[in-house]
């Protein structure tokens, strides 16, 4: 058997176009795969919604980047599924957190609130193996995914998960 890399996340929205202005602002992803109407009774059958429900979407991706690693923000509605939960901090067992690599956290921590997202694990430089490592943070959209970013230019051929980092002081 082979498999891919992972082709895109589907996240269930309650407000496609607050989720897809957080997505493009926050995160840069701009370029769109696909968007459109999805009606057919296999789409109420894959996402687990009620016959006959509407369900909007759109693919989303990194600029100029290939079409795999992208999110896929679904807006279902006539009925609107149940949130997920409170957007606390914690993340719970069966959780998806979806991770990318981001030049500048300075920028997540400026638009996420804006946007409707919140910040739940401000800026710090990991600490693995008693070496210090790069910045990351946690976010949650504005339906609560919990969203974790790595600062690391994307562009860079290394990646920090392979950099030893630096030895304590």
């Amino acid at each position: 058997m082979r498999i891919s890399q992972l082709v895109r996340s589907a996240i269930m929205v309650s407000d496609l176009d607050r989720s897809r202005a957080f997505y493009a602002e926050v995160l840069g992803l701009t370029d769109v795969f696909w968007s459109g109407e999805l009606r057919d009774p296999t789409v109420w059958h894959l996402l687990g919604s009620a016959e006959g429900s509407n369900c909007r979407a759109v693919i989303v991706k990194a600029p100029d980047a290939p079409s795999y690693g992208m999110i896929g923000l679904f807006e279902i509605s006539n009925p609107q599924p149940n949130a997920l939960r409170e957007r606390d901090a914690e993340l719970k067992r069966g959780e998806a957190v979806s991770v990318f690599y981001c030049s500048d956290l300075d920028h997540i921590v400026a638009h996420t609130e804006r946007l409707g997202g919140r910040i739940t694990a401000a800026p710090v430089n990991l600490v693995h193996q008693g070496r210090t490592k790069q910045r990351e943070m946690g976010i949650r959209d504005p339906d609560g995914h919990a969203i974790n970013l790595i600062e690391w230019d994307p562009e860079n051929e290394s990646r920090p998960e392979l950099t030893p980092g630096n030895a304590p002081a």
